[in-house]
């Protein structure tokens, strides 16, 4: 690493010479003491707040250091300048990385160091209230792409010496700042370490948001499950680490990480814990149920009337088979279609505006459905079976899971189009059989339900009142090792 030197003008053209072309980055030559000892600030402008570095550095520099007739830096940090986030630096390299990540650099001549300093000021998006998590009661705060303040909303909702901050940096030409957030007293420092190894072992290019970091952090794992959880809500990053689970949180980023990742976590919500328990158990079951539904209602209603008419009730099959007529695709092929469409639709209504989005969703799908029943393109059960799928699969609160059923949905569709009602058993034996083999960092996948452990049932299918659940789950806090 490049040392500064004692020249002013060498330090400042070593500068220059990096920073080349770089038009927001502003000189601010001055003199110091009653030798006018030179002096240069470094800032990029942007970045910075002007009337705090004309309060706290210019003008109590200039004024208190006047009877002086020397000075070097290490006087002005310990005796002149007011400020709390004041670091001495040496190399030259130090002081780009300062200065890029918004810090103000300064350089006396005769000093062969250097002094970086916050004055950070640029313009940032305030607490609002999270728009894809939504949450009837509990907290509406979500987490802005504001660091700093994405941490200290995690310090109001626990307010424990236990929770530890670990700072970072990571992108070899971002430099991107991140934080690991944990409790020490749950935490398994194998969990710790892992996730370290995978981050420190990834040499990234570029990172722009916490989810450039969900590849590296999967490392080893071919799933289309969610490994890594995903929010942007810190009460449920708080309440996830209440639970022994470690949280990520990248500047420039509104979501944070959860590891290690349970699949019950994807079907449970924050008002789950503030409502009546008989009331959101009830509810929680009828998002297993939909979730049910979501994968497997088009594979069965493929092999029930495409290959398996004896199994369709006596007193339906007459109805059906009278949709049937004049239909020229197979039923797996207008299941498929329909699906398609479908996907279509979420996906335009996602891209477009709220309101535009919103309109082309509903009103494109009842009309494309609707012609494609009046041109006996598809049976009218067809429409029905696929807009049930979609709106079973809307109850899935987790984006992360609501993807993974939506690739699973084709595969199985696929499978059973081919092998009829044989495919759909042979899918489901393979998801299955996946799903209890998964397993985020050394955790089982499907923690307290396969292998059970009767004291995690308390907040899995059912939630038992709150003063019952004081235990916390062996699958996170102990490793995977029963108690």
């Amino acid at each position: 690493m490049q040392q500064l030197t004692r020249s002013l003008n060498e330090n400042r053209m070593s500068i220059e010479t990096v920073l080349i072309h770089c038009e927001d980055v502003s000189y601010r030559h001055f003199s110091l003491g009653q030798q006018d000892q030179q002096a240069i600030l470094i800032f990029i402008t942007e970045l910075i707040k002007k009337d705090l570095l004309d309060a706290t550095i210019l003008r109590e520099c200039m004024a208190s250091t006047r009877c002086l007739h020397h000075i070097d830096i290490a006087l002005l940090k310990n005796s002149y300048i007011s400020s709390s986030d004041l670091v001495e630096r040496t190399h030259l390299e130090e002081i780009i990385d300062d200065l890029l990540a918004g810090n103000v650099i300064l350089i006396l001549d005769g000093d062969a160091s250097a002094l970086s300093m916050q004055a950070l000021g640029w313009e940032h998006r305030g607490v609002e209230k999270s728009e894809n998590e939504v949450s009837i009661r509990g907290s509406q705060q979500a987490f802005t792409e504001n660091l700093s303040n994405n941490i200290a909303l995690l310090r109001r909702f626990i307010r424990h010496p236990a929770l530890k901050v670990e700072k970072h940096t990571i992108g070899e030409m971002t430099k991107t700042p991140y934080v690991i957030l944990y409790l020490a007293n749950l935490i398994q420092p194998e969990l710790l370490e892992k996730i370290h190894q995978n981050l420190n072992s990834s040499q990234l290019d570029n990172v722009l948001d916490s989810g450039n970091l969900v590849e590296p952090l999967r490392k080893g794992v071919v799933s289309p499950f969610p490994i890594v959880n995903r929010t942007e809500r810190p009460d449920r990053a708080a309440a996830l680490m209440l639970e022994g689970r470690v949280i990520i949180l990248v500047d420039n980023s509104p979501v944070a990480l959860s590891m290690p990742s349970l699949f019950v976590e994807y079907l449970q919500v924050p008002e789950d814990y503030f409502e009546n328990f008989y009331l959101q158990s009830m509810i929680r079951l009828l998002r297993y149920v939909a979730l049910i539904l979501a994968i497997t209602i088009p594979s069965l209603y493929v092999s029930l009337v495409g290959y398996h008419h004896e199994l369709i009730p006596s007193s339906m099959l007459p109805s059906i088979m009278s949709q049937r007529k004049g239909i020229p695709l197979p039923t797996f092929v207008e299941v498929l279609i329909m699906e398609i469409l479908f996907e279509i639709l979420r996906e335009a209504g996602l891209r477009l505006p709220r309101p535009i989005g919103q309109t082309i969703s509903i009103v494109g799908a009842l009309v494309i459905g609707q012609a494609a029943v009046s041109a006996k393109l598809v049976m009218a059960t067809t429409v029905i079976v696929v807009a049930t799928t979609g709106i079973a699969s809307f109850t899935i609160p987790g984006y992360g899971l609501s993807s993974a059923v939506r690739i699973i949905r084709f595969f199985l569709l696929l499978l059973t189009g081919l092998l009829g009602l044989f495919g759909f058993c042979i899918g489901m034996f393979f998801i299955f059989m996946h799903l209890v083999s998964l397993e985020s960092y050394g955790i089982p996948y499907t923690g307290a339900l396969s292998p059970m452990v009767p004291a995690d049932l308390k907040d899995t299918l059912f939630r038992t009142p709150g003063q019952n659940q004081t235990h916390i789950p062996w699958s996170t806090s102990r490793g995977g090792k029963k108690p």
